[in-house]
């Protein structure tokens, strides 16, 4: 069974940026341009900022592509594409293709 974890995801005002924090793996690291074509996509380009998407709990390694919709989620609403505190009630974990779907 697979430890629960949780992502936050920030954008900030600095040098453009992608990265990932708290033991992400290869595929879970590949999710960046997953997420980032699925977003455009459907319309949503990423702003020219530093993103960091803060994977917990940091002790524990991170595996798969099931973080795709999770980390979609969380950019969508550090940009304000969606509701803050309606995805802070979403329990997801679903991978993307490049068509947003």
């Amino acid at each position: 069974m697979r430890a629960p974890s949780t992502r936050r995801s920030r954008s900030a005002p600095r040098v453009p940026a992608f990265t990932f924090v708290g033991l992400p793996d290869k595929a879970v690291a590949e999710s960046r341009e997953r997420v980032r074509g699925a977003l455009n996509a459907i319309g949503l380009g990423l702003p020219p900022k530093r993103i960091t998407v803060n994977l917990a709990p940091a002790d524990l390694p991170k595996e798969g592509s099931h973080y795709d919709l999770p980390i979609a989620l969380g950019l969508m609403a550090a940009v304000g594409a969606v509701a803050r505190d309606k995805s802070r009630a979403i329990a997801c974990s679903e991978s993307l293709r490049s068509t947003g779907r």
